[in-house]
């Protein structure tokens, strides 16, 4: 989140291009960094590969959104979600080459190559980060006006801070059921095979929800697909409340099939509804501020839901909470849709 914002800060002074170098490096050099971490420090790795890697790859993720909307304005929901698809489900090819590196090279060197593999790939992409050419005929939801409005004024607008808390809801449902899938369904005595086939699926669909919902925005509009993401996200809450008390797994699988369904819509949505709603000239500048606004959900979440089961030894209370937001977020949702379609956005 830190990387993504400081993108928005940093595009009034260098250029996508010099920016998204900036961000390979920084992460190369994190993973470099972290190789030589002393084992009698192992607390160092936090801000070498913690801070340097997240604040590196938050930098290159703006960058990208940021093209991929200024080359495709009138289809941005498919291509935005495309992009976020191949982040989404990056972990099915990374995750097993970094183990595999790890067990025949040592986790130093497995670092030192990811290092080097990082810094080749991701500076050759660099080419394909480009100027788009100008587009008069670019669709909004704000009744077909091409808007453009600058980050101050963008904050103080009530569609934003409407948004901004429907995707705090939505994010961090979505955050804290991943962060404890596995461990409530080891509660309910489920076996080792299914926690971790429930965690796979989970990760899978909100990969590529981002497709499916970025196909929705370009078809139906932001805010309408932001009202039915609403809908299902309170479904689905629902049915995991509901099947909680018994273990009920014809109501908690089918539950949090929605919740990942649409935890994986609000990266999607997140994206589309700045550019659509605000335009695309300030949008790497209001698209950090707007990634920023879900850093609570990303820190808390999984705090919060964790806290609820330490206290009461169950996570029934952390979900009817959930429930009663989630319903809240239908609310914002439909007011987001009422504030741009009327075209009250700066209102």
């Amino acid at each position: 989140m830190l990387g993504i914002l400081s993108d928005g800060v940093l595009s009034r002074c260098i250029s996508p291009r010099q920016c998204a170098f900036l961000g390979v490096c920084i992460s190369a050099m994190g993973y470099g960094f972290s190789s030589v971490v002393p084992s009698s420090c192992p607390f160092l790795i936090y801000g070498t590969y913690g801070l340097c890697v997240g604040f590196g790859i938050g930098l290159v993720y703006n960058i990208w959104l940021h093209t991929v909307m200024q080359w495709f304005p009138n289809h941005s929901g498919i291509a935005s979600g495309l992009l976020l698809l191949g982040m989404g489900l990056s972990g099915v090819t990374t995750t097993p080459l970094a183990a595999l590196l790890a067990s025949t090279m040592g986790w130093r060197c497995s670092f030192r190559a990811i290092c080097g593999i990082l810094a080749v790939v991701g500076i050759a992409v660099l080419q394909f980060i480009r100027p788009a050419p100008e587009v008069d005929n670019i669709k909004s939801d704000k009744i077909g006006k091409k808007v453009e409005i600058a980050s101050g004024q963008m904050i103080r607008c009530k569609a934003f801070g409407l948004f901004a808390v429907w995707k705090l809801i939505v994010i961090g449902l979505g955050q804290a059921c991943s962060g404890q899938l596995a461990q409530i369904f080891k509660d309910f005595g489920k076996e080792e095979s299914l926690q971790l086939f429930m965690v796979s699926l989970y990760i899978g669909i909100n990969g590529t929800a981002r497709l499916v919902w970025g196909f929705s925005c370009d078809r139906i509009g932001c805010t309408s697909t932001m009202l039915l993401v609403s809908v299902l996200v309170c479904l689905g809450c629902g049915l995991v409340t509901l099947g909680f008390p018994q273990g009920q797994m014809g109501m908690l699988v089918p539950g949090f099939f929605l919740i990942a369904l649409c935890y994986g819509g609000a990266a999607t949505l997140g994206a589309n509804y700045i550019a659509s709603v605000f335009g695309r000239k300030n949008y790497r500048r209001n698209n950090g501020i707007s990634a920023a606004t879900a850093l609570p959900a990303n820190l808390g979440a999984t705090a919060a839901i964790s806290v609820v089961r330490d206290i009461s030894g169950r996570y029934l209370e952390f979900f009817w909470f959930a429930f009663s937001a989630t319903l809240a977020s239908i609310l914002f949702a439909w007011l987001c849709r009422v504030q741009v379609n009327r075209g009250k956005v700066l209102k």
